[in-house]
C-alpha cells in the first residue's frame, strides 16, 4: 500500500523559469498520484501555448536549469556557486538570469552588467564593512560574467575587465583581506599573480598554490579557491598563465602546452612571505591541456610537495606515473 502523503499540497515544484509546477493535490491523495498529476501538468506546459511567460525572456529553459543552452547555463551555475564565498548572491542571480535572452551574448552582457552596476551602487552607499566588501565582491563578480561571453574583438571588453579588477580589490581591501600583488615576468610580458597570507600558524603549512583553467582570471581564483583556503589556515599563491586574463589581453601571450615554464616563472618568483622557495607546497591546477610529462616536472623540478590537477585530461599511464610522482 502506498501511504498517504503527510501534507499533500507540498508537491509543488517552482522553476526559475516556470513558477510553480503543478496543483496542490487534493486531500487525502496518495503520493504517487499525487506525482502523476505533476508529471501530467508537466506534460502539458511542453506545449508552446500552454507555456507562460518568464518576463522579458522568450523560450522557457528545460526543468531543472538556468538556460536551454549549455554554455549559458554552466556559466550561470558556475558562478552561483560563489555565494558560499559571498561573491555572489542566490537573489542577485535568479533576478538576472530570467531576463536574458535564450543565446544571446549580448542580452547576456547586457543584464550581467545591469547587475553588476545596481550592487556596486548598493556597495558604495552601504557603511557595514562586512556588507560594503560583499557588495564589492558580487559586482566583480557580475562585471566578469558580463565580459566572459562577448567576442574577443566586442570594444566593451577592456573597460569591462578593468571595472572587474577595480572592484575585486576595493571588496579585499574593504574586507580586510591581507594579498601581495605580484607582477611575473615571463615571455615579452607578464603574468599577475597573487599572493594571500594565511593566519597566525599558517607557516607550519605548506603553500598552496592554484591556478585556474581555460580562459579564466585571477580574480576567479579568490571565490574559487582562496576564499576557503584562507579560511582552513593556509597561505595560497594563485595566478594566471599565458592565454589568461591580463597576459592574454596586454601583451599577446597565448596558451603554451609547456605548463611547467608558467609554473615555474611564478615558483621562482620573489615575493615577500615566510616561504622559501624551497618550501613545501601543494600545488593545484584546473583545466588546461598540458604535453605529456608536464607535471610530472613541475613536481620533481620546482619543489612541489603535491599536485592536483583535472584528472579528466589524464591518460591511465599519466595517472600511474604522477600518482608514484
Amino acid at each position: 500500500m502506498v501511504p498517504a502523503c503527510p501534507d499533500p499540497t507540498r508537491l509543488r515544484v517552482w522553476h526559475p523559469g516556470r513558477g510553480v509546477l503543478g496543483d496542490p493535490a487534493p486531500a487525502g491523495g496518495t503520493c504517487l498520484a499525487n506525482l502523476a498529476n505533476l508529471k501530467q501538468k508537466e506534460n502539458s506546459m511542453t506545449n508552446a501555448s500552454a507555456v507562460p511567460e518568464a518576463g522579458p525572456a522568450q523560450a522557457v529553459s528545460p526543468r531543472g536549469r538556468f538556460f536551454a543552452t549549455q554554455t549559458f547555463h554552466y556559466e550561470a551555475l558556475r558562478n552561483a556557486g560563489y555565494i558560499l564565498a559571498n561573491c555572489a548572491d542566490l537573489g542577485e542571480v535568479l533576478e538576472t538570469v530570467k531576463v536574458i535572452d535564450e543565446g544571446d551574448v549580448q542580452s547576456w552582457y547586457t543584464a550581467w552588467k545591469a547587475t553588476a552596476d545596481r550592487v556596486l551602487a548598493l556597495a558604495e552607499r552601504t557603511q557595514d564593512p562586512l556588507s560594503k566588501g560583499g557588495a564589492y565582491m558580487r559586482a566583480s563578480t557580475y562585471q566578469r560574467m558580463a565580459e566572459f561571453l562577448i567576442p574577443p574583438d566586442d570594444p566593451k571588453r577592456p573597460e569591462s575587465f578593468e571595472k572587474t579588477g577595480s572592484y575585486f580589490f576595493k571588496g579585499l581591501d574593504t574586507l580586510g583581506v591581507r594579498y601581495e600583488r605580484l607582477t611575473v615576468p615571463y615571455g615579452g610580458g607578464s603574468l599577475r599573480a597573487l599572493y594571500y597570507p594565511g593566519p597566525q600558524g599558517a607557516e607550519t603549512k605548506p603553500l598552496i598554490m592554484f591556478g585556474g583553467g581555460f580562459d579564466s582570471i585571477l580574480e576567479e581564483y579568490y571565490p574559487n579557491f582562496a576564499e576557503a583556503a584562507l579560511k582552513r589556515g593556509y597561505s595560497v599563491l594563485t595566478y594566471e598563465g599565458p592565454g589568461q586574463g591580463q597576459a592574454l589581453r596586454k601583451y599577446g601571450l597565448t596558451y603554451t602546452a609547456e605548463w611547467e615554464k608558467p609554473v615555474k616563472a611564478v615558483r621562482k618568483n620573489n615575493f615577500s612571505n615566510s616561504f622559501g622557495n624551497d618550501q613545501e607546497c601543494l600545488f593545484f591546477q584546473g583545466s588546461v591541456c598540458y604535453r605529456p610529462g608536464t607535471i610530472a616536472e613541475v613536481i620533481f623540478a620546482h619543489c612541489l610537495k603535491r599536485c592536483s590537477t583535472n584528472s579528466s585530461l589524464l591518460t591511465p599511464s599519466l595517472r600511474r606515473l604522477y600518482s608514484s610522482a
